[in-house]
């Protein structure tokens, strides 16, 4: 197997004054040019994840131990140096709301043209001309006159294009998108995903997607992580997602899809929340919630079995092998 872009083994965020952990032991791997999608209800340690990558969490949230190698070199425990050699430049992200990720008094130009000049060297002209490429490679018409636009005279699709610019400035190997497309209505959302396809096709660069949309995740990903409180419940293909979900919660998710919902009927739930990472349940965390629940699950951490190309943590499916 050849090394992958990216490796996470055993990463664990704590909270302070919490007593378990907001993200615990979560590992996966992302190889070069490959799209991968972490699913799960809000709350589940998502973003945190995507945040821990950069290391861009604040306090009281904190790293507690675990890896992240990025091309040979451990996030977790680099220099300040060492990160700005990275962030922005070698690993992007898009975040979830463009309004708050803007800065409204600059315009879209200075934004784009301060990541050239940190991440690419460039100034003057020179940056300002990428910038203007950068636009046009995002689909945004005229883009030497909206360069001097202010965020707000963009529509939602159009800001969330101008940070997609913004992360490509850096020519990154890894691609975050967190929640893409979340604010965005429908057509847009489709005119988006269809970009970030492309760019990463024609970039070959990695994308790992964060979102709670798995119709996004049919269209986007080869592979999948499933959370659920702070952990990773399931890891599979995109095709073994949809066709042979192991995990009670991941079946439970792919049942609760609107699209699946007959006219007139009531759509499915999953009884209960998300629990505060103050009242995770001791054993499995899903436990409370799931009706293949038995004694076990309540006493003690389901590690992971093999079903194929799945890992799953679930004392049911280490039991059905």
């Amino acid at each position: 197997m050849n090394a992958a872009l990216l490796e996470v083994e055993g990463l664990t965020i704590t909270l302070a004054g919490a007593a378990g952990a907001v993200v615990d032991d979560v590992s996966f791997r992302i190889d070069r040019a490959e799209t991968v999608a972490v699913v799960g209800e809000s709350g589940c340690g998502k973003s945190l994840t995507a945040l821990a990558l950069l290391r861009l969490l604040e306090p009281p949230l904190a790293i507690r131990s675990g890896a992240i190698r990025f091309d040979g070199i451990d996030v977790a425990r680099a220099s300040e140096r060492e990160l700005q050699r990275i962030r922005g430049r070698r690993i992007a992200m898009v975040f979830q709301e463009p309004m708050t990720a803007l800065n409204p008094v600059l315009t879209v130009g200075e934004q784009i043209v301060e990541v050239l000049e940190l991440h690419a060297g460039l100034r003057g002209a020179a940056a300002r001309a990428r910038a203007a490429e950068l636009l046009r490679e995002v689909e945004i018409s005229d883009p030497e006159r909206q360069l001097d636009e202010y965020p707000h005279r963009f529509s939602g699709g159009m800001r969330q294009r101008v940070l997609i610019a913004m992360a490509l400035a850096g020519e990154p190997d890894l691609l975050i998108a967190d929640e893409p497309t979340t604010a965005l209505d429908v057509t847009v959302q489709a005119q988006v995903l269809d970009l970030l396809r492309e760019l990463r096709r024609t970039r070959g660069m990695a994308l790992l997607l964060i979102t709670h949309d798995l119709g996004l995740v049919a269209e986007m990903a080869k592979r999948v992580l499933v959370m659920y409180a702070g952990r990773v419940v399931e890891e599979t293909t995109v095709l073994d997602l949809f066709e042979r979900p192991q995990h009670p919660y991941t079946r439970a998710l792919l049942a609760a899809r609107p699209a699946l919902a007959k006219p007139g009927a009531r759509l499915p739930t999953i009884p209960g929340v998300v629990p505060q990472v103050a009242h995770y349940p001791p054993g499995c965390r899903f436990h409370p919630r799931c009706a293949e629940a038995f004694a076990r699950c309540s006493q003690a951490v389901p590690g992971f079995v093999a079903h194929g190309a799945t890992r799953v943590a679930c004392f049911a499916r280490e039991e059905s092998r």
